[in-house]
């Protein structure tokens, strides 16, 4: 509530200026790294709404938040880091049965860079690794943005468990456990760490109109063409969200992938509206001839096939409208484009 009062009535200085004098606070960017999944949305929400132009400390992480409400808010995502693959199997299997959706467990963050690239939101951080690697991995986590607000829980041996359970016995975000212990047991740590770090769960109401805020604050980011907030770092969550999502959801965040220039994002457009049917695939085919329009033709040979297919009538003719619609986006050679119609007109 504090949150939203101060979205309505404080001007930049308000929201996200910089502290002017030594020791002030600026609660709203510190909120963006508040262990509160809830009060990371709200506080996103409100620096997105407000459309900044001048890029300020914490501003590449209102993108990245808004996105990961974006597929699931209320799904919890774990990582799983360890040497030995005997203790990555049992803890990520342990985690999925606390529900969480858990990442390919992995050595170092290198080997799943992709995959957390592509992950809404990382919420906890499970590691199995000798004293020197565990204080450089929670070091590692609290220096990256994407994750400077995930909670660790790190298990380590007895000989150095007593060292840095002092050393980070400050920090609300990092929980020390002895090596020994069961993954069972490592889950229900890790429920109780969440609890204290993150608190409750978000329920499926609160995620739901999460994603709805969210999805028009980037839309406006989007069609304003803020170079501030860049919807563009959101790419990989909407493109995953395109997939997992339907109806008006799915359309809303094709809107947005519309506004992004990139040739991985435009395919991923047209490889969901090829894949719909109905009222949702002339919506799809209409976001795709958006982004043609504004970027030009980023699609491979097989969609401009299946373009040519739907805009000669296979389908209905909202459809076959739409289709060729996209077709003029295209601006496709009539060199390319007529074996392509002789082909689709012969079967």
């Amino acid at each position: 509530r504090a949150i939203a009062a101060i979205e309505k009535t404080a001007g930049a200085s308000g929201l996200w200026g910089e502290a002017s004098a030594a020791g002030t606070r600026r609660p709203l960017l510190d909120a963006l790294s508040y262990p509160n999944r809830r009060v990371q949305y709200e506080a996103a929400l409100a620096l997105g709404a407000a459309q900044p132009r001048e890029a300020f400390s914490g501003s590449d992480r209102v993108v990245p938040i808004l996105a990961s409400a974006i597929r699931s808010a209320s799904a919890r995502y774990a990582i799983v880091i360890a040497d030995n693959p005997t203790d990555q199997a049992p803890l990520k299997t342990a985690l999925e049965g606390r529900g969480f959706t858990v990442l390919s467990p992995a050595k170092s963050f290198r080997d799943i860079e992709q995959e957390l690239a592509e992950a809404p939101g990382i919420d906890l951080i499970v590691s199995v690794l000798p004293p020197e690697s565990t204080v450089n991995l929670i070091s590692e986590v609290q220096g990256r943005v994407n994750l400077a607000a995930t909670p660790v829980l790190a298990q380590v041996g007895a000989p150095a468990y007593f060292d840095l359970d002092k050393k980070y016995a400050g920090e609300q975000r990092v929980k020390i456990v002895r090596d020994g212990i069961s993954a069972a047991e490592v889950a229900v740590a890790s429920e109780q760490l969440l609890e204290v770090a993150v608190g409750e769960k978000v329920s499926a109401d609160e995620a739901s109109g999460y994603n709805r805020r969210s999805l028009a604050v980037l839309r406006d980011l989007a069609v304003s063409g803020n170079t501030v907030l860049n919807v563009a770092d959101a790419s990989g969550p909407l493109t995953s969200a395109l997939e997992d999502s339907a109806g008006e959801t799915r359309l809303a965040v094709a809107e947005v992938l519309s506004y992004i220039a990139s040739k991985n994002v435009q395919v991923a457009l047209m490889d969901a509206a090829t894949g719909a049917t109905g009222e949702e695939q002339v919506g799809l085919l209409n976001r795709v001839a958006d982004s043609a329009k504004r970027f030009g033709n980023l699609l491979e040979p097989r969609h401009v096939s299946a373009v040519v297919k739907l805009a000669m009538g296979d389908g209905s003719n909202e459809q076959a409208t739409a289709a060729a619609s996209l077709m003029g986006a295209l601006k496709l050679p009539n060199a390319d484009l007529l074996p392509l119609i002789i082909t689709n007109d012969a079967k």
